[in-house]
């Protein structure tokens, strides 16, 4: 899939004082398998929980009184939701999938973040989410 993006050339063009002409200028975007990209930004949310969550703790910078769980908990929801909304565009029976979810198989740490993501799921009975995770966990396991 290519995306041509949309840009006033026009305007570029003039900064060059018409060195260039508009038909030199390839603005297209290399190819990306969507099923790696959602995946890959699948991995990258649920192993960041724990970064999230130490971000938004040290940013309270004035000392007040607050429950750090709140913290915990919220930065599970941002975690692992955005983690959700990529995993549930990928298509697990896509031809060359295999493939891709070789490259995840020794990514232990994505493999236990997943386990942690379907049990906060449970928690929060949301099943059809659990159900998702399961999925891809049995194509990795």
């Amino acid at each position: 899939m290519i995306v041509k993006m949309e840009i006033n050339l026009d305007n570029i063009f003039k900064e060059f004082n018409g060195l260039l002409k508009k038909e030199e200028v390839a603005l297209d975007t290399p190819k990306i398998n969507e099923n790696d990209y959602n995946l890959g930004m699948c991995a990258k949310m649920a192993n960041s929980q724990n970064e999230i969550f130490n971000k938004l703790n040290n940013s309270i910078s004035v000392k007040i009184n607050y429950d750090s769980s709140q913290i915990l908990a919220l930065s599970y929801v941002l975690a692992y939701n955005r983690s959700m909304f990529y995993l549930s565009k990928i298509k697990l029976t896509a031809r060359g999938m295999k493939t891709i979810l070789n490259k995840y198989k020794t990514n232990k740490v994505f493999i236990q973040n997943l386990a942690i993501m379907m049990n906060y799921f449970i928690v929060r009975e949301e099943y059809e989410h659990c159900a998702l995770i399961k999925k891809l966990l049995d194509k990795l396991i």
